[in-house]
């Protein structure tokens, strides 16, 4: 049997096949040869980023700030063509794009994703974007380790020919934490980029500002701010400092109101007793300043965070004089079961002779 021939390379030989400062698609986010995975909570302007993306690609130019690259785009969308029309009327999106709208009415088998990826390649592109990727799974593979090792080599069939990848996928419901997206671990672990759009701290209802992150083995910016226009055209980079500034007042105004709790208190008590000199957050922002908060150890966090055990915050070192439940919760008495009442046996012919 003739033994396994495995390639053999010089560290030449991957300098040869490397050229030096490789252009980006989208400079810190985008890279040829690079599988980017990209999330954001509901609402926040994933499709709204990405068609702007596809606009700058048509002639070259800039993004949130960094320069974009021309080039074609592949777009495998879940969205119909009552979603994409109106995009496509108002950006630049004809020519350079081409679209593979819902092309499975069920979830594909592995075999059926494979020869739709494999397809894909026929369609030479600069860019292919999959949106959203849990619409192209085979089933019960979003959630496993195994499944994902499966799609992965198939996913990177794309990066042939220095194209790169963009999966957008969603995030976890939980939404507890940066980077925190949905299904198996190992599908974080395959991707080359890591990038999350997200409301700052201080952010308003109905604000078009945004905190866009990134983790990336290029290490570039770690995050930027931006805010959408009015017109829904560009977004434009903001000063860095209203970030630390933003997490600086929330935590000052949270830090007054545990000082001046007697008690430990839910988030709906924080929420309550909150100041009045200080911007009332909304849930989801005082969620994030409390998940923060506990993660720089700064507060202590109690409970399960359920019905009957929610989460208790409280300063370290803070002890209470009762231990009373916080405002609005009611304790649970569990009344201890009645038993039968067991009648006593009848006196035995013995007992009435004695």
């Amino acid at each position: 049997m003739n033994p396994h021939v495995f390639p053999v390379c010089t560290a030449q030989d991957i300098l040869n096949r490397t050229p030096d400062n490789r252009p980006w698609i989208w400079k810190g986010f985008l890279r040829p040869g690079a599988i980017t995975l990209f999330s954001s909570p509901p609402r926040m302007g994933k499709s709204t980023l990405v068609s702007l993306l596809l606009d700058r690609m048509a002639n070259g130019g800039t993004l949130a700030g960094q320069p974009v690259k021309a080039g074609k785009v592949f777009v495998a969308s879940e969205e119909s063509d009552d979603e994409w029309a109106p995009r496509i009327r108002k950006l630049n999106l004809l020519g350079h794009t081409r679209f593979s709208q819902k092309p499975f009415p069920l979830k594909p088998n592995m075999n059926a994703f494979y020869e739709y990826f494999k397809a894909m390649l026929a369609h030479k592109a600069d860019l292919y974007v999959i949106d959203s990727l849990q619409h192209f799974l085979p089933p019960y593979t979003e959630d496993s380790t195994a499944g994902i090792r499966k799609v992965v080599p198939i996913i990177s069939m794309l990066l042939r020919n220095q194209a790169g990848v963009w999966l957008i996928h969603q995030p976890n419901k939980s939404d507890r934490g940066d980077f925190n997206f949905t299904g198996s671990i190992a599908l974080q672990a395959n991707a080359n980029i890591m990038m999350e759009l997200r409301q700052p701290l201080d952010a308003r209802p109905l604000e078009r500002r945004r905190r866009l992150q990134v983790k990336s083995r290029f290490d570039p910016k770690p995050w930027v701010m931006v805010e959408l226009n009015e017109e829904g055209t560009d977004y434009t980079v903001l000063e860095e400092k209203p970030i630390e500034d933003a997490y600086d007042r929330g935590w000052k105004a949270l830090q007054i109101v545990l000082e001046d709790a007697d008690r430990q208190l839910t988030i709906t008590n924080v929420l309550e007793q909150w100041p009045q000199d200080h911007d009332l957050p909304s849930l989801r922002t005082l969620n994030r300043l409390l998940e923060r908060a506990t993660a720089d150890k700064v507060i202590v966090r109690l409970g399960e965070g359920r019905k009957h055990s929610p989460f208790l915050y409280s300063l370290p070192g803070r002890t209470f004089e009762s231990d009373t439940l916080p405002v609005g919760f009611e304790p649970i008495v569990l009344e201890p079961p009645s038993l039968p009442t067991v009648p006593e046996p009848p006196a035995s012919s013995d007992s009435k002779a004695a």
